[in-house]
């Protein structure tokens, strides 16, 4: 007899964005959103919200899963033939769909159906439109909530539903210190059909935290009376496609494709390449424009109507179909990938020989919780945790290197803008890639302001350095513009990423791996392929995985578990955390260099 498949809420959600993509998820296709679920877990905070809101009824009864997920159905079937009770992530099931209530209240015939999110949530700035409908970044989380209702109301037809929100207000500042850390989480267990379970202690005065108002409950009957016949289509939908065999929605080819977490796959089956056929195969491929998918605007974009003629080549794009600004940068990328030649504009010459000596590459690595580090906070904060710097003196000197991070339990950014200042100084030129350094500083800059820090130097610098309004001109030389603006390299395709530029100038130039001071990031090539530093960086052995940071959500990952996760304690983990840490970041800015410098050479061998 076949086991019954049935439909959850993260299959539900990941199936709205496209139902052909269930049919992939249960077949257990890689997808690239895949990831160490212990790790996402410590990215979202997710865990420390859904405990606080726990703490918010104490006489709520958690359902466990300790004996299987039958053994939990039984319970909560059990524990609702009550007249009143309040339960924590009870299991209901209706035909092949199955769903864990985050809070469920029953008082009577009424049930309170509570669904909490560390979304954030500004009380002063509406969910919905101004006619009324729900916006479009807060429509995933209605619908999960109106999928949870369709379920409740099927098993309990009879009761009727409140269904509620529980958000982060991020008006609230914490009143006590290092909240987030008083939620320990001490273990992390999976179970079938996508449920997870953590054990979470808390370790703090329940009462000062509850009191402390950080969590806001909305009731959001009337949202979901407006989505819910369409909502029910959908949910009807997939089931049917769950029943007597799993099989396949058909889903139109479009521009969503693009986005697709089935489709950049190096193992197993690709669910991308199976909806797309040879379309999949060609190559360039119109999904390899920048910003390609904008053109035509969001209601009508060109390539739906390419895709459905079967033109998907980049140099079947009509050029004058290019925007006005954009398409400078799309017609260059067309022409000299057809050529298979390098640009490099004359005009960054010119941006190159403005910038005065010693020149100060920087990275930072931050991350922001749902539940602040420390009081005065609000949810959400920026906490800037390490920077690294590459600082070249004079023309032709070799890059020195300097960093720092945060390992202690305090509120890091002042004491990390202060240690920044001490080494990038007022003087020469301070480069970042993008304008994430910008934000950061800029947010140190009004924290220094509000939370009344007194240090008029650190001040006037953070001032200086930041642009902070569409009227100020940026003191930081963002490279990331520049290499949009006067570069391209076929190989970068339509990205303009220090991950895209940088393999792009070290696979084609050998030339510039013989430079002494990046031998440590120069790896032979593996079979026949020449590899980014990036892919060399050495993993380290953390308890049973090895582990590496490739990437800024990575390592701010590595920064929550080093901080609040289950080795906080533990020194040697921890210094392993900031070993990678560390490796990663440095990397970044030597990358910067690493491309300068490339482009330094080109001008003197080609263009002056």
């Amino acid at each position: 007899m076949n086991k019954s498949i049935f439909l959850t809420k993260s299959d539900f959600a990941v199936a709205r964005t496209c139902p052909t993509k269930l049919f992939y998820l249960k077949n257990h296709y890689p997808n690239s959103l895949q990831d160490d679920e212990y790790l996402e877990l410590m990215a979202e905070g997710g865990y420390m919200v859904g405990n606080l809101a726990q703490l918010m009824y104490p006489d709520g009864i958690e359902i466990t899963l300790d004996k299987g997920i039958a053994d939990a159905i039984a319970q909560t079937q059990e524990q609702l033939k009550k007249d009143n009770v309040t339960l924590f992530e009870p299991i209901i099931v209706a035909g092949n769909k199955r769903i864990r209530i985050d809070i469920l209240i029953k008082n009577g015939d009424r049930f309170e159906l509570i669904e909490v999110k560390a979304k954030s949530l500004d009380p002063k700035k509406p969910y919905l439109n101004k006619n009324g409908s729900i916006a479009s970044d807060w429509r995933p989380y209605f619908d999960d909530v109106a999928f949870q209702v369709i379920i409740l109301k099927e098993a309990y037809p009879h009761l009727r539903i409140t269904p509620c929100l529980l958000l982060v207000d991020t008006t609230k500042r914490a009143n006590v210190d290092n909240l987030a850390g008083l939620f320990e989480i001490h273990k992390v267990s999976s179970y079938d059909e996508g449920f997870r379970s953590y054990d979470v202690a808390f370790t703090g005065n329940a009462a000062e935290v509850i009191n402390n108002g950080l969590l806001i409950k909305i009731d959001v009957t009337r949202q979901i009376a407006d989505i819910w016949n369409e909502t029910k289509t959908v949910v009807q939908t997939l089931e049917d496609s769950l029943k007597n065999g799993l099989k396949k929605i058909a889903t139109p080819l479009s521009v969503h494709c693009n986005k697709c977490e089935f489709r950049d796959t190096d193992v197993g089956p690709c669910g991308f390449k199976e909806c797309w056929g040879k379309l999949a195969d060609v190559t360039p491929h119109i999904f390899d424009l920048f910003f390609g998918s904008t053109i035509g605007g969001s209601k009508n974009p060109l390539f739906n109507s390419m895709i459905a003629e079967g033109k998907v080549s980049l140099y079947e794009i009509p050029l004058d179909a290019l925007p006005e600004k954009r398409g400078i940068r799309q017609a260059i990328q067309i022409k000299h990938t057809r050529e298979n030649t390098e640009w490099i504009s004359h005009e960054l010459k010119e941006k190159m020989d403005a910038c005065a000596y010693p020149l100060h590459f920087i990275d930072f690595e931050t991350t922001r919780v749902p539940l602040p580090f420390h009081k005065g906070m609000r949810p959400y904060e920026q906490i800037a945790f390490q920077w690294s710097c590459h600082t070249i003196e004079k023309q032709g000197a070799d890059p020195l290197h300097s960093d720092w991070i945060n390992t202690k339990d305090h509120f890091p950014n002042f004491e990390f803008a202060k240690s920044l200042m001490e080494q990038a100084g007022t003087g020469g030129t301070v480069f970042m890639w993008a304008t994430h350094e910008n934000t950061v500083l800029s947010d140190i800059f009004r924290q220094a302001q509000e939370y009344g820090y007194k240090d008029d130097q650190l001040i006037g610098w953070l001032d200086m350095m930041t642009k902070k309004d569409k009227e100020d001109s940026y003191t930081m030389v963002d490279m990331c513009a520049l290499a949009r603006n006067y570069y391209f390299h076929p190989d970068m395709k339509g990205k303009t990423s220090i991950k895209s530029v940088l393999p792009a100038v070290w696979k084609n130039y050998p030339n510039i791996k013989a430079t002494p001071w990046l031998t440590k990031y120069y790896q032979a090539d593996q079979n026949g392929r020449v590899l980014s530093p990036y892919e060399t960086l050495p993993p380290i052995n953390i308890g049973e995985h090895h582990e590496v940071i490739r990437d800024g959500t990575q390592a701010m990952r590595a920064y929550n578990e080093m901080m609040i996760g289950m080795h906080r304690h533990d020194t040697a983990t921890k210094d392993l955390w900031v070993a990678l840490l560390k490796q990663y970041c440095e990397l970044d800015t030597l990358a910067m260099v690493v491309i300068w410098n490339y482009w330094q050479t080109r001008f003197v061998k080609n263009l002056m």
